[in-house]
């Protein structure tokens, strides 16, 4: 009942995480895999419980079992809670060394976790590996005891039946033995596992089309007829029988061995055993000490909830789930709103299939008496705060004409004094494209801007001599060019926008028709999304289909550009799109609400280009 609507009931999701906690470790529930997966998708949908869900997976693996040799928790939670001691592990607490170390130790020096299946031990190796990489940057002085930790307790894993438990044993053996206690190398390998985990449509696998039938065999199996006098294995966790004894050969003499009295208590019922008296006068005289108590785990971070609670807290839930990009499937039927009432993803196309597209919007930035120079937008790495402009130059007469380049004095441009060379020596008719990586840092707000720059080259006169032409040129960025697009559910929408309505007091509306049949509605909303950098939802009401488009803005790193003013931190542009489709044509309306008039202006205007490229233009 709580995960209904993806966990719309539930309230405060750290108390519901410790309500599965206590039903994980009943070990007989045949609801342990159920708790298992919910216990993940909690983690993975409301980024603000992950520090207290860490801390307690740590706990739950951490706690003393009734018995030697067996676990306080269903094997379904063990794999759930190493996944996430894994893949949250900068959630904890600084400083993080002791939990660190904690959580590596009861991944692999428990001997019980190697009884349990392959697929948990490789959770389990996984996520102390995970550890090891992650220590460099939220635990660095626990690098040293981590790569002991693995070196010593991985050949064991090694050294399993189970041939994928030995294979990631393997991986992970190799990789300690490789990098070593080294901090820097090891954050160089942590690239590995940097890629964060999202939720995934359940039935997204099934949307991508396969080459061959996986149902059908490759092969014709050939009947093995049973072999009635095999002896029957003492230990059938021993799938390949290595670790044969004498009992499979004399399985049916194992059967009736008998189980020899101890040894303390045949001297006790004997007439010749004389110390029990003083042995009497010893426990007369000695009092036993009393073992420490043990806190249950789960008390525990029930107390450190309640301490940690002085208001309602306020979780945002990852409700849509991301689809198979680029898959074609079954699907709503163009104009029909989805059967579910809940809100999805839109396909955003890969990072490869976007560049593609960008690289088709040429654009002519200037056409003069003997040159052309056109101009490519491609979008910005955020990491390096850099922005790449492909240009290129067109001769359009006789004229000789030599030497081309533009002169940037507004930005920086990377390897160079300002200078771009489109074309040195003689220009033949048109020169291959170059790349010129900007200086993205002055770029505070978005809209339109002219980034003006010379253009300079020789050209001959009548009598033969090469004359120095200097020629002021603008380049037209697109209103698009500097957002980030910003994933938002419905519930944080509401309230950035109920919280924030100073930031979004303009609004700019305009309609468009296309003449022409779309087969995939989101996929086209999608692609516009990508190449404006959007995220986007879509929403189901009625006939209509509906989607909500949502980018922030890039922060303010440096001085802003003359004509530029700074956006607000916290701005962000919020788009909404309601095509319906008659026939063989289809109608949009582009509502576009911004900190302020212009930029809302020049971004919806952005974006009705764009759909016009998408559907009749160069992109069609």
């Amino acid at each position: 009942m709580a995960a209904r609507d993806r966990y719309a009931l539930v309230e405060d999701f750290a108390w519901y995480l410790l309500i599965l906690g206590e039903i994980g470790r009943n070990m007989d529930s045949s609801y342990g895999a159920t708790v298992a997966e919910q216990f993940v998708d909690i983690c993975v949908r409301v980024p603000q419980v992950r520090p207290y869900a860490v801390t307690l997976a740590l706990s739950l693996l951490d706690a003393p079992a009734e018995a030697e040799n067996t676990l306080s928790l269903c094997t379904p939670m063990v794999g759930a809670c190493a996944w996430l001691l894994g893949e949250y592990n900068g959630e904890f607490e600084k400083p993080s060394e002791a939990q660190f170390l904690s959580g590596a130790k009861v991944l692999l020096t428990s001997r019980s976790l190697q009884v349990l299946d392959a697929a948990t031990q490789t959770q389990c190796i996984w996520a102390a590996t995970k550890l090891y990489l992650s220590a460099p940057e939220h635990a660095p002085a626990a690098v040293p005891e981590l790569h002991e930790l693995l070196n010593s307790h991985l050949p064991s894993f090694v050294r399993s039946t189970h041939l994928d438990v030995s294979e990631r044993a393997t991986l992970s053996l190799n990789m300690s033995s490789f990098y070593k206690a080294n901090a820097a190398g090891i954050a160089a390998a942590k690239d590995l596992v940097a890629e964060p985990l999202l939720p995934v449509k359940a039935d997204a696998q099934a949307q991508v089309p396969l080459s061959i039938d996986l149902e059908e065999p490759f092969f014709v199996v050939e009947e093995v007829q049973a072999n009635r006098f095999m002896p029957v294995r003492a230990d059938p966790k021993d799938p390949y029988a290595l670790a044969s004894t004498y009992k499979d050969d004399l399985g049916i003499l194992a059967a009736r061995e008998e189980v020899p009295a101890p040894a303390a208590a045949a001297a006790t019922s004997s007439m010749y055993y004389l110390g029990s008296n003083t042995t009497s006068a010893t426990a007369e005289t000695e009092a036993p000490e009393a073992a420490p108590e043990v806190k249950d785990p789960l008390a525990q971070m029930r107390e450190r909830l309640e301490a940690q609670r002085a208001a309602a807290p306020k979780y945002q839930v990852l409700r849509e789930d991301v689809a198979a990009p680029g898959a074609p499937g079954p699907g709503p039927s163009v104009g029909q709103a989805p059967a579910s009432s809940s809100t999805c993803a839109i396909p955003i196309p890969s990072e490869k299939d976007l560049a593609d597209l960008q690289g088709r919007l040429w654009t002519v930035c200037h056409r003069g008496q003997h040159v052309a120079v056109y101009l490519c937008v491609r979008s910005p790495n955020l990491r390096k705060r850099q922005i790449r402009l492909d240009l290129r130059c067109e001769r359009l007469d006789a004229s000789e004409i030599a030497d081309v380049a533009l002169q940037f004095n507004q930005v920086q441009v990377e390897s160079s004094n300002g200078r771009v060379v489109l074309c040195s020596g003689p220009l033949q008719q048109r020169s291959a494209k170059v790349k010129a990586n900007l200086d993205s840092s002055p770029f505070v707000a978005p809209g339109v801007f002219d980034l003006r720059c010379d253009l300079e080259y020789t050209v001959k006169n009548d009598g033969g001599e090469a004359e120095a032409q200097k020629v002021p040129v603008e380049l037209r960025l697109p209103a698009t060019t500097f957002l980030v697009p910003q994933a938002l559910g419905e519930d944080a929408m509401s309230d950035y926008i109920s919280e924030n309505p100073e930031l979004l007091s303009h609004q700019t509306s305009q309609a468009v028709s296309f003449e022409k049949n779309v087969s995939d509605l989101p996929m086209l909303v999608g692609r516009c999304a990508g190449l404006c950098h959007f995220h986007g939802i879509q929403q189901a009401s009625g006939q209509d289909m509906k989607f909500i488009l949502v980018a922030a803005t890039l922060p303010a790193t440096a001085t802003p550009l003359e004509g530029q003013a700074a956006a607000p931190s916290n701005a962000l542009v919020i788009c909404r799109c309601a095509a319906l489709v008659r026939g063989s044509s289809l109608e949009m309306r582009v509502t576009v609400k911004a900190y302020q008039k212009d930029v809302a202006d020049e971004i919806c205007s952005q974006l009705v280009t764009t759909f016009r490229e998408l559907v009749e233009g160069r992109l069609a």
